[in-house]
């Protein structure tokens, strides 16, 4: 085989590869907003909606964000997606949070609302500028868990009942990674 067959036939394994997707890893986006909501989010004690990104900067230029108010000082408010999860695959979330106020923010991974679930939280950053945050749930998802246990993802936007005041925060490309 001559040097040109062999990059003529690399070349080929290439644009077969992306033509049928395949990869040692991968990143989905599952929300970014733009255009409206991919999945239907509900609502718990908070007003849910996507508007326009306040502040389009670096990391996070698109036009359209989500966006979560909690309607009670005290008490438990978030957003989630229900459906079944196969996490055989993706185990990491991704999520790009823009946030006025330090507060922690808490992404769960459950069954039904009182079945079994995992927790992992950040504390945002409350300096206005968007930030992603990472939460790997790779040690906690054994293959026993992989498949038909968990069926929603659940964002808690100041999970801890910190703020004094009825704080806006703003997320967007929510990704699920391998």
């Amino acid at each position: 085989m001559n040097m040109k067959m062999l990059i003529q036939s690399f070349m080929g394994i290439l644009l077969l590869s992306s033509l049928t997707g395949y990869s040692q890893s991968y990143t989905m986006k599952a929300e970014t907003f733009e255009g409206g909501a991919l999945y239907n989010w509900r609502d718990v004690s908070c007003e849910y909606s996507w508007v326009e990104n306040p502040k389009k900067a670096y990391p996070n230029k698109s036009e359209t964000v989500g966006s979560f108010k909690k309607k009670y000082l005290n008490g438990s408010a978030y957003v989630a997606i229900y459906g079944d999860l196969d996490l055989s695959v993706t185990k990491t979330i991704n999520l790009k949070v823009l946030s006025q106020k330090a507060t922690k923010l808490s992404v769960i991974i459950g069954k039904d609302d009182m079945g079994e679930r995992i927790i992992k939280s950040y504390r945002l950053t409350g300096d206005g500028k968007w930030h992603t945050y990472t939460f790997n749930f790779t040690d906690e998802i054994t293959p026993e868990k992989e498949k038909g246990l968990f069926n929603n993802i659940k964002l808690i936007f100041d999970s801890e009942n910190e703020s004094k005041e009825l704080d806006v925060y703003y997320f967007d490309e929510f990704e699920l990674v391998k």
